[in-house]
């Protein structure tokens, strides 16, 4: 591990040291670059202020002023070109500004030369912050201008003053940097391989320094790395470590890690005690537990057999109160049918004495009844001889009409016979032939009237007769009736005694039922509140059977928690 983190370490400061040498030597070429242009700069400025001392300033100013082509301006043309020629420069010229713009006035090179400038033409190359330092008389210079027809050339402003120190002008000298690139390209093949091999060396020598001083200081953390995986595996048999230097971190840590192990150490065995400790007493009051929650499973099961006996209890008082209920509901029909055949016997008794009362009469009226029977049947008789009779003389009278009948027709047609004189007689005979007629008709209505009327007669002198012979066996079963009522009377008195007796009897259940009522009803209410008070139980029983349950499953929880910490605590050896 130590030698990993030390590796790590050592890689880390490589690319470290890597990046500064690359920003290094970045940095030096880009100073390299910038001295030398610095440089460049700074003779260019030096060239120019060297030219402007040799300048005729009272000859530039008359020509400033009034810019033309004259003896002035190629005086001056002539001297710009001589100092290109001498100082070596690309190109040597006087700017003067109108307004924002800027203007060559002069340049050095010949006329007709190419890139030569006419007079007053406005330059794009320079503008007026470059040339700003120099109007206030100071100086200035561009950087390096890459211009693919001139090449790269840097440019430097100086002021042109007259006597009184008044910039009448500002003289441009371009110089060219081609040189630039060659001394840059010759820093870099000679100066910076040496410099690089230098940092290389000095890199490798100080990662095999840094590596070794990591690897020393990272020593005790070996130490510690095998004492932690000695501790993993569960040896704690061995948990002292030494170090000699205590002062720095990783001294400070590999000294806290041992007395942490040390701890550790105590407190495993501390663990190891405990939990031996709280596992012997978790078996006890699951022990126990699980006898609470036997006897209260029993307790619960009594309770539910005291509840069902109650019930059952209750059931049979509720029907016991029922059926004494019913029982007094048909002691009072009893009673009530007493009272009716009571007054019943009663009634019988005096419609027994009043029936043979009226028997008595009835029997004394009998034969004076039987004689109108007979007297009636002699009526009776009477009738049909005198119906015979009168049949008799209406079947005359028949015959006498059916002869009037004929007669009559006789006469109508002697009377047709005699004509004119005949026609009085024929209406007579007629009148006496409709009168005949209506005498048959009305002998035959009578007749059948008189057969109904004898009809009837029979009937009645045959149901008059069977009336009397039902009234002489009813007389002789009235004797009977008359010794029966006489034996009922009797019976009635005795019944009216039993009656009495009976509802004396009646009377004395009502009172005891009433008692037997009254304790039923007594007996149901101890049985309802003992159900009521064994439910109470049961419910408690049962909620103490969930607390207990609850307490055993959280007691069991423990227990295989405490297992499992015994298992794993096992695993270390002190």
């Amino acid at each position: 591990m130590s030698k990993s983190l030390a590796t790590r370490v050592v890689a880390l400061v490589a690319v470290i040291i890597a990046v500064m040498m690359t920003i290094n030597i970045i940095m030096m070429y880009e100073n390299s670059v910038a001295t030398v242009e610095k440089t460049l700069s700074r003779s260019s400025i030096n060239t120019a202020l060297h030219i402007s001392q040799g300048l005729d300033s009272e000859k530039i100013a008359k020509f400033i002023s009034q810019p033309q082509e004259s003896d002035d301006y190629w005086s001056i043309k002539k001297t710009l070109s001589e100092y290109t020629d001498k100082t070596g420069v690309l190109f040597v010229y006087i700017l003067h500004t109108d307004g924002e713009k800027v203007k060559i006035m002069v340049d050095g090179m010949e006329k007709g030369a190419k890139g030569a400038s006419t007079m007053g033409e406005e330059t794009t190359s320079t503008s007026k912050a470059d040339i700003a330092p120099a109007l206030e008389g100071g100086s200035n210079s561009t950087p390096i201008v890459e211009d693919p027809v001139y090449g790269n050339y840097l440019s430097a402003f100086v002021p042109i003053e007259d006597s009184s120190g008044q910039v009448i002008a500002v003289l441009g000298v371009d110089t060219a940097a081609d040189k630039v690139e060659l001394i840059n390209d010759q820093v870099l093949d000679e100066t910076m391989p040496r410099i690089i091999l230098a940092m290389i060396v000095v890199t490798i020598i100080a990662l095999v320094a840094v590596f070794f001083l990591i690897k020393t200081m990272l020593r005790p953390l070996q130490v510690v790395q095998e004492a932690s995986m000695r501790i993993a595996s569960g040896d704690l048999t061995s948990t002292g470590i030494s170090v000699s230097n205590k002062k720095d971190e990783i001294g400070r840590i590999v000294v806290a890690f041992g007395e942490m192990a040390a701890q550790l150490r105590q407190i495993i065995g501390g663990v190891k005690e405990t939990t031996e400790h709280i596992d012997s007493m978790a078996n006890s009051i699951r022990e126990g537990a699980n006898s609470v929650r036997e006897q209260n499973k029993n307790i619960v099961v009594t309770s539910q057999e005291i509840a069902q006996g109650n019930e059952q209890t209750a059931t049979a008082m509720e029907m016991t109160v029922q059926t004494v209920q019913e029982f007094l509901s048909e002691l009072s029909e009893l009673n009530m049918a007493i009272d009716e055949m009571d007054a019943v016997s009663n009634r019988v008794s005096d419609i027994g004495e009043s029936s043979y009362k009226v028997l008595q009469e009835f029997l004394a009226d009998g034969t004076e009844t039987n004689k109108q029977f007979h007297e009636v049947q002699n009526t009776m008789a009477i009738l049909e001889e005198k119906s015979s009779r009168i049949n008799d003389v209406i079947e005359t009278i028949q015959q006498i009409a059916g002869q009037t009948n004929l007669l009559a027709l006789n006469a109508a047609i002697e009377s047709a016979r005699a004509g004119e004189a005949g026609r009085g007689f024929a209406v007579v005979a007629g009148e006496v032939r409709k009168l005949a007629e209506q005498t048959g008709s009305a002998t035959h209505v009578i007749q059948e009237s008189i057969k109904d009327i004898q009809d009837q007669v029979r009937q009645a002198t045959e149901k008059t007769n069977a009336t009397l012979d039902r009234y002489n066996a009813g007389t002789e079963r009235l004797d009977s009736v008359t010794q029966g009522i006489t034996a009922l009377s009797d019976m009635t008195n005795t019944l009216k005694t039993s009656l009495a007796n009976v509802m004396a009897s009646v009377e004395t259940m009502k009172q005891g039922q009433n008692k037997v009522n009254e304790s039923v009803l007594t007996v149901t209410a101890i049985s309802e509140q003992t159900a009521a008070a064994t439910e109470e139980v049961s419910a408690t029983m049962h909620e103490v059977s969930r607390n207990v349950d609850q307490f055993v499953s959280e007691t069991e929880q423990v227990t295989d928690s405490i297992q499992e910490l015994r298992s794993k605590v096992d695993t270390f050896r002190l």
